[in-house]
Formats: C-alpha cells, structure tokens, sequence
C-alpha cells in the first residue's frame, strides 16, 4: 500500500506487479523491539550460510502466509534438505567417480532444462513450492542411487556399466544445480564447478554437519 503511494507521490511509475509477503514471526510471536526478540540474521549467516539461511526462507516459509522463525527449525532443515540430501547426493556420486575415474562429460555443450513446473512457479511468486519441486527431484536422486547399489557394481569391476548410471545421475545433479541457481547461487556454482573437473573429484562437503 504504502510503496505504490510513494512513488505516485514522487511522480515516478508503478510496478505491474506487486509481491507481497507474511510476516516472520520467532517462535510463534510478532517480532518487535518492544518484545526484545529481534533477529540478528548475521548470527545465522556464520552458523549455516548465506545459502543456508536463504534456503529455509524461501523453501520453508511460505511466501504468502506467516511463517515461523526458530534456531531449531533452521537447523532441522539444513541437515534434512542441505547436509544428509542435497550434500550427501553430489558427495557420494562424485566420490563414486573418482573411485571409477570417471572423466564425466563436457556439460557446456549438454542443454540442461529447468523443470518447467519450477519455472511457472517462480513467475507465480510460489517460491516454496518451486523449491519444494527442486527437493523432489534431489530426493528421487538419492533413492535411485540408493537402489542402485553402485558401491557393489564398483567392487565387481564392471566400469561399463557404472560408467552408464554415474552419467545419468551426473546429468541430474547438473540440471538440480542449474534449477538452484534462483535459490542457492553460490551452492549451485560449487556443484557445477566440482562436476566440471576433469576427471571428476570426490567433492568437498557442501554443507557440513554442525554441532
């Protein structure tokens, strides 16, 4: 109400569209000054990231509700979604290619495709559900790789067929890291940046466990 008045105020033009969003609340109460319960995000920012802290308010609040802000919510989603998924799946592939020496493959000249549900989703300003169709896809990752059981084709020796599915969940992750750029702008360079050395590396850990 207020932005679109200044401007009209200031004879400048109004934006087409406006996004406006929740209140956060901390521990299921109004953040004031007269409460004492501000948040000091730099705090947070040194304990999980930058990305860290930008992936629990973008995926776990909602962008149109009030959401709830909370030490132990933070740190609930950054091991669920960052360490033990997202982090755990570009660490056990790319450790996996660098016991097969697998040299991967020229990603620049692949074309990767965002899903196009997370695209119409990011125009709708659905910025939760857009992340949460990027973790789908993370998680559908893991359980193939899981099932998969690699660990065994790489102890029988059959490099041929290894090299077949590390392929095919290197060109998933890739398209994961370019679906997260949006979201994760550092994450998703460090991803890309480890799936294109040559060969491949075991990749350091995006997101490490804290205490």
């Amino acid at each position: 109400m207020y932005w679109p008045a200044l401007l009209l105020s200031a004879r400048l033009p109004i934006p087409n569209e406006l996004f406006v969003h929740g209140f956060l609340t901390e521990n299921g109460r109004k953040i004031s000054k007269s409460l004492g319960n501000t948040i000091e995000p730099f705090e947070y920012v040194d304990r999980f990231g930058t990305d860290g802290l930008r992936h629990f308010l973008l995926k776990a609040v909602s962008p149109f509700h009030d959401g709830d802000f909370s030490m132990e919510r933070l740190s609930e989603v950054y091991e669920s979604d960052l360490a033990n998924g997202l982090g755990n799946l570009l660490s056990r592939v790319t450790s996996l290619c660098a016991k097969s020496v697998f040299s991967g493959f020229d990603l620049s000249v692949r074309r990767p495709s965002s899903l196009s549900e997370v695209r119409g989703l990011l125009q709708e300003y659905r910025l939760d559900e857009a992340a949460q169709r990027i973790w789908n896809e993370i998680a559908r990752l893991n359980q193939e790789v899981g099932h998969g059981k690699p660990w065994e084709i790489l102890k029988s020796g059959k490099i041929t067929g290894l090299n077949e599915v590390l392929g095919r969940w290197i060109d998933g992750i890739h398209r994961v890291a370019i679906d997260l750029r949006p979201f994760l702008p550092e994450t998703s360079q460090k991803m890309i940046d480890a799936l294109n050395t040559r060969p491949i590396d075991a990749a350091k850990p995006l997101f490490p466990r804290i205490e």
